[in-house]
């Protein structure tokens, strides 16, 4: 009787055991499964940085771009020749990368922007300083300037065409060009 008892024990035991094989392909499953959920996250992670620097670089671009725009947009002819090289002109590049204007939405300061230090700048004479129009978190590489309409004898209406880099963190870059006429009529 006793030996009946053990053998119904050994076969009671073996239906609710795992041999060592099936236990290992089940963990080995299992940090699988949850490698593969860890990386899915991670990579999401990531692309989610780098829409937030991409966003970012945006909305700099944006604030740069109406910031200038409405600067330029309202700028003054120099009938004095006080602010730019001689009167008559709307706008002036006095060296490559720089433009200087009469900002008449600043009580008709004059004004110049410029690239310094991977951001871009504005110097403000009424007020004897400089300010920056980008933050440190984005990298302007490249700023140009051209003008067409700029004195009172080419009968064309003021313009500036603004065309600038900027690098966000990641490393991709946002190539910007947009051109900005006066709005006042050139008479």
């Amino acid at each position: 009787m006793a030996a009946l008892i053990k053998k119904m024990i050994r076969e009671k035991n073996k239906k609710y055991a795992f041999p060592l094989i099936e236990l290992l392909v089940s963990i080995g499953l299992f940090i699988t499964t949850i490698g593969v959920i860890f990386n899915v996250f991670l990579f999401g992670i990531r692309q989610q940085r780098i829409m937030l620097n991409r966003e970012i670089a945006t909305g700099q671009t944006s604030f740069v771009l109406e910031y200038l725009g409405r600067a330029l947009r309202m700028a003054k002819k120099d009938t004095s020749g006080s602010c730019l090289s001689r009167p008559g002109l709307n706008y002036e590049i006095p060296s490559p990368g720089r433009l200087k204007f009469i900002n008449v939405l600043e009580e008709d300061d004059c004004q110049e922007i410029f690239l310094d230090d991977n951001q871009l700048k504005i110097y403000k004479s009424g007020e004897g300083k400089t300010y920056e129009l980008t933050s440190p978190k984005i990298e302007v590489s490249y700023l140009n300037f051209s003008l067409s309409g700029e004195n009172q004898t080419d009968k064309l209406q003021p313009r500036v065409t603004i065309s600038f880099e900027i690098k966000e963190k990641s490393g991709s870059s946002l190539k910007i060009q947009t051109s900005i006429s006066q709005r006042n009529l050139d008479i």
